[in-house]
């Protein structure tokens, strides 16, 4: 496990009557969302860093985490922040950009805007979604050395950061239940009327700048704005263009 030290656990900042709930991706922790969490923070917003169930762990947590539980602490974070706030962004990375298109979808009453970075509707390696249903058949059978399985790197260009970023095992069951959520959420795009801000890395080799033609085709937005940063990979907040990036976000939530 790479980059221990650094902090991966969930935070709230409270601030003034505009919230932000921010939901890390798969095999993540909420330390890559800390640094969006911190912008906000001192720009008088009140924020929400999720840890999705099962994450920062060694595997076998995450091996029997469901996708239902992930978007069940979501949907807590997103309470908690509509009892204290006038109004409340849902902003994800990866699948908790999934996890925040599902609440904007079913939950339209208390998101306001989303933000969407690295959307993974699709992934760059085709083989999860066809092998999914052998996954979810095979994982209990699997030995645990086989079932949980090492993450050999993080897709973050800034050399600096990737070599802190923490790294947990993946299991195999946990990579099912991702697809499954791919699944459940893209017949809910054309539901979701908010305001929506799309980005993504050029670099990015875990999901395709091919979600973001998925959104703007199939999103019952009135308003999309979207952002490609040419220096960064998947993990935008906390790669090259980490700055901008967090700038972009605070610009969308004022505007």
């Amino acid at each position: 496990m790479a980059g221990a030290a650094v902090d991966t656990a969930d935070f709230y900042f409270r601030g003034g009557p505009s919230g932000c709930l921010l939901i890390h991706g798969f095999s993540g922790t909420p330390y890559e969302m800390r640094p969006l969490g911190e912008s906000l923070r001192a720009h008088g917003w009140t924020v929400r860093g999720v840890r999705l169930p099962g994450h920062a762990t060694h595997g076998s947590e995450l091996f029997h985490a469901r996708w239902r539980d992930w978007y069940a602490a979501a949907l807590a974070g997103l309470e908690d922040l509509a009892r204290e706030c006038d109004e409340v962004a849902a902003v994800g990375l990866s699948m908790g950009s999934l996890l925040a298109l599902r609440l904007a979808a079913e939950r339209a009453d208390s998101v306001a805007r989303i933000a969407v970075m690295a959307p993974a509707l699709v992934l760059s390696d085709d083989r999860p979604a066809r092998l999914a249903p052998l996954l979810r058949l095979a994982a209990p059978l699997v030995p645990p050395r086989w079932a949980v399985r090492p993450k050999l790197g993080s897709d973050i260009a800034d050399e600096q950061a990737r070599g802190v970023h923490p790294r947990f095992p993946l299991p195999l069951r946990g990579i099912a239940e991702l697809v499954a959520l791919q699944r459940a959420v893209r017949p809910l795009l054309p539901r979701i009327r908010q305001p929506a801000l799309l980005l993504h890395g050029r670099l990015d080799s875990t999901c395709p700048l091919v979600n973001l033609e998925i959104l703007e085709r199939e999103l019952g937005s009135a308003r999309i704005e979207k952002r490609i940063f040419e220096r960064s990979a998947h993990i935008l907040p906390v790669d090259a263009e980490r700055d901008e990036v967090a700038a972009e976000l605070l610009r969308f939530l004022t505007s």
